[in-house]
């Protein structure tokens, strides 16, 4: 990998080793308990896309999903000490096919902006067969960006659910209030999922 992948990616090698365990063949189940393991250790981990367009789009996106899921984790588990805490991460997806699996994910936000209806469901395709197969795989959503994009109405789910965001302001991007309800629902999967996951552990 060359240094983009470095400076995108700081840590992702080190933490994707690992992720199937029960819901896996015997001959996995060792790198499995290993993911659950280590992702347990680097909290919560929302890989938000990078591309030529929106190339640092994901950090401040990063810090709005941050910040919803402080508030939503205190109601959700109020005496868990030390708190789950959630990490924002970029994903290059322009460079995906070059880089290992997404094991270690625990949700996973595409943005919506320049590309076509099209290249998105490719995209969706792309990072599914990255990610933990089957129904342990990581809750994903699609950021509608606006602009470049224009929505009056909901968008329908394209494969995942699709978010209207006010990007008109790259610094505060935020969910428009009508959709904030679904925004919580999908970091609540997110939460429900490493709850789990974390049950599997011995």
């Amino acid at each position: 990998p060359g240094p983009a992948f470095a400076a995108t990616w700081p840590d992702a090698v080190c933490g994707i080793d690992t992720l199937v365990m029960r819901l896996s063949p015997p001959s996995q189940s060792a790198a499995a308990a290993a993911a659950v393991a280590g992702s347990a250790a680097h909290g919560v981990r929302i890989y938000i896309e990078s591309n030529r367009h929106e190339r640092t789009l994901w950090e401040p996106l990063g810090e709005q999903i941050q910040r919803q899921w402080d508030r939503l984790f205190r109601h959700l588990a109020p005496d868990r000490l030390p708190p789950l805490t959630l990490r924002a991460r970029g994903l290059p997806v322009d460079q995906l096919d070059r880089f290992p699996n997404l094991d270690d994910a625990d949700g996973v936000v595409l943005l919506w902006g320049r590309k076509t209806s099209d290249a998105l469901v490719a995209q969706i395709d792309k990072v599914e067969r990255k990610t933990t197969p089957g129904r342990d795989a990581p809750p994903g959503i699609v950021a509608y960006l606006m602009p470049p994009q224009q929505a009056s109405e909901p968008i329908p789910a394209w494969g995942w659910q699709v978010l209207r965001f006010d990007a008109r302001d790259e610094d505060h991007i935020g969910v428009l209030d009508e959709e904030s309800d679904q925004l919580k629902r999908f970091l609540k999967k997110v939460f429900e999922r490493r709850r789990l996951r974390e049950e599997m552990l011995p």
